[in-house]
């Protein structure tokens, strides 16, 4: 039994920000491409030269996307290669109907049985189209495969009351008690890391904020990583309990 690090998940786009990932601090690499949405799924040989330029210690997560864009044309035998020494796998639900479960469920088995998910909840829902957060979390704490909830926005840089905040609490201290990992994501920077800290989470995600100019289409720099690194840390600190790891099955 492994445990996930506490600290601070960067998203990168490619094996040279991965390294500049690592070298500022984050304690859990992420593979995603920007320019394909909030979890756009970056090319399968960008997973596998990621994976060996970080070193192995370091746990590796990678988005799939959103579960409406798979289709047939989608290569399932290079993703399931490219899955070698991935530690963690996501997927959206954006523009989703009803049987999203089922879609879910058909996903997972095609990519490989076994594998540890994440489930991202869009704190923006409605815009998203996505299914309501209460929803994905019952779905979640049900599947023994699902080991952690990232909480995210689908709506980049948008500042209208629809990022998370303290009125999440109820929501994640019931994934806590079931035993998953929490991430928390959304266009967080360094203070709003700080404004986070009371809800405990097992990890702060940042892409943007660790980018030059603070856009996420940019590469990732040393100093900004640094710095949120350090934040992520002092908030994570700040509470007792989070002098701790967590441990799920990785």
């Amino acid at each position: 039994m492994d445990r996930t690090p506490s600290g601070l998940l960067v998203s990168v786009r490619s094996a040279s920000e991965g390294v500049v990932a690592v070298l500022g601090g984050a304690s859990v690499v992420d593979l995603k491409e920007p320019l394909r949405g909030p979890l756009g799924r970056a090319d399968a040989a960008v997973w596998r030269e990621t994976r060996r330029a970080v070193p192995a210690a370091i746990p590796m997560s990678v988005a799939l996307g959103e579960i409406a864009d798979w289709n047939d044309r989608i290569d399932l035998a290079e993703i399931k290669r490219s899955l070698y020494n991935i530690n963690y796998i996501k997927i959206g639900f954006a523009r989703t109907g009803s049987d999203w479960r089922t879609r879910w469920r058909e996903v997972r088995k095609a990519v490989s049985a076994g594998r540890r998910w994440v489930a991202a909840i869009y704190v923006d829902h409605e815009r998203a189209e996505s299914p309501h957060p209460d929803e994905i979390v019952a779905e979640a704490i049900a599947l023994d495969e699902c080991v952690g909830v990232l909480f995210d926005t689908w709506a980049k840089g948008v500042r209208d009351g629809t990022a998370i905040d303290i009125s999440w609490k109820p929501t994640i201290d019931a994934i806590r008690s079931s035993g998953r990992f929490i991430a928390l994501a959304g266009g967080l920077d360094d203070r709003a890391i700080g404004g986070l800290a009371s809800l405990r989470p097992d990890l702060f995600a940042v892409r943007g904020a660790a980018c030059r100019g603070g856009d996420r289409i940019r590469e990732i720099e040393l100093d900004r990583v640094v710095k949120l690194a350090r934040a992520s840390r002092i908030a994570l600190d700040n509470d007792d309990e989070r002098t701790r790891f967590k441990r799920v099955v990785l």
